[in-house]
């Protein structure tokens, strides 16, 4: 296939579903007068609009699932407002993920202060955002305000309010938390269980991590899975198998989690022959229909270089999500075959999944790869339509791709244009001066 057919299907990136036209039909509906004072004055003053709900509220909350695009998403913001449904904690916990998503944590906090009568949901829908974002000071105080408030706590609350105590270094608040948790019961929950061992790990605190592991029923895979995982973090990957034999010994079967360890810890060996082996045994222990599974299969193989089985496996799974087929498309341009990651690309279109700010990085980088400039251009205004260039890494790639491509007058726009520059931001201008002078 010529570089001259393959481009075309690049410009046409977003998927041809009705997605876009339920899109760009809310987009008509608001590109009125009052919609944009809505959108340009937010936060407005809610008690002003009426709390009616007139239309359902799942209609909006698959809008949301759709949405990538910022412009987009204030649009159906103001929606929201326009039929009473800005106070619907449901709707504003799935809208504060959406903004997330794209990177508008300041909005994400708005929308957050808005809602009169938060419930939990809302508040660790709020905690993930703000620890998704470094942003692990806010994380504890807006714990330390769910308290406060008497607000009821559940398992998904504590995983980030742990873990933002582990990146603080934080020992008296983690030590206090703890206590709460314990009160409450809910370290018997893995996902909380795990938070703590993480936590006390990072604080140094080896007799707390081992008396958390010991209290888990040795006849249980969690057990093992938090011994395994514990010698991967610690780089012993070789003891994270050796726990797995004495596992098998006491005839405990591996479950997800087990074989996910083991897969890293083979990646950690770089050893191929140890990945195979567990992919045997995710076959035998019929696992191989697990998504979470697959990708790990997947991403194991891709960083071996070993793409033809990484194909293999990836033609016979049955659910591809948007990260699968951006492993593929990173593994290809990772590892010196370009095309092959644009042919996939191109294939990820015409399957109807939406391509995110990863599957550009990665088309990016292998048009740099081919020294296209036009197949960059239309990358680039594929990103722009997308929303995705207000990111520092799209920016950097960009301007790698612009001086392969011998435009270094493009490089520079960009190269101005970010006001956060990094280390690779300047490399990668400097390189292209260079390569440019020689």
């Amino acid at each position: 296939m010529s570089l001259v057919c393959l481009f075309p299907f690049i410009e046409r990136l977003a998927p041809n579903d009705r997605s876009a036209e339920r899109l760009q039909l809310q987009s008509d509906m608001l590109r009125s007068q009052l919609s944009r004072r809505l959108i340009n004055r937010f936060p407005p003053k809610f008690k002003l609009f009426t709390t009616t709900q007139t239309q359902p509220p799942n209609s909006f909350s698959s809008l949301l699932d759709l949405c990538n695009n910022p412009q987009h998403l204030q649009q159906i913001h103001a929606r929201f407002i326009l039929h009473g449904l800005h106070q619907n904690a449901t709707l504003a916990s799935k809208l504060i993920d959406t903004y997330a998503s794209l990177g508008r944590l300041c909005v994400c906090r708005q929308v957050f202060n808005s809602i009169t009568k938060p419930n939990t949901a809302l508040y660790n829908t709020f905690l993930r955002s703000l620890y998704k974002f470094g942003e692990f000071k806010k994380t504890l105080l807006v714990y330390q305000e769910m308290v406060l408030k008497s607000m009821y706590q559940d398992e998904h609350t504590y995983p980030f309010v742990l873990r933002s105590c582990s990146q603080l270094s934080n020992v008296e608040n983690g030590k206090k938390i703890h206590g709460h948790v314990v009160k409450l019961g809910f370290d018997s929950f893995d996902l909380v269980g795990n938070a703590l061992v993480d936590m006390f790990r990072e604080f140094g605190n080896s007799g707390n991590v081992h008396e958390l592991i010991e209290k888990k029923p040795v006849d249980s895979a969690a057990y093992w899975n938090s011994l395994i995982f514990e010698a991967s973090r610690k780089g012993e990957p070789e003891e994270g198998f050796r726990i797995f034999k004495r596992m098998r010994m006491e005839r405990v079967e591996p479950d997800s989690v087990s074989v996910i360890n083991l897969l890293r810890a083979s990646v950690d060996l770089n050893s191929l022959k140890a990945g195979k082996l567990i992919h045997c045994l995710i076959v035998v222990t019929r696992l191989c229909e697990d998504l979470a599974v697959n990708t790990a299969l997947l991403t194991m193989y891709s960083k071996m270089g070993s793409l033809e089985d990484a194909r293999l496996l990836f033609e016979k799974m049955s659910e591809r999500d948007c990260v699968v087929w951006n492993l593929m498309i990173s593994g290809y341009s990772r590892n010196g075959f370009p095309m092959e990651s644009l042919e996939m690309l191109m294939q990820m279109v015409r399957s109807g999944i939406r391509a995110d700010l990863f599957t550009a990085l990665a088309a990016i980088s292998s048009i740099a790869e081919l020294k296209s400039l036009k197949g960059g251009k239309q990358m680039h205004a594929h990103v722009i339509r997308n929303g995705s260039n207000y990111q520092v890494s799209v920016h950097n790639c960009l301007i790698d791709m612009y001086c392969k491509c011998n435009c270094l007058i493009a490089a520079q726009k960009i190269f101005d244009l970010v006001t956060d520059k990094s280390e690779v931001s300047w490399s990668s201008i400097i390189r292209g001066y260079g390569h440019w002078n020689t």
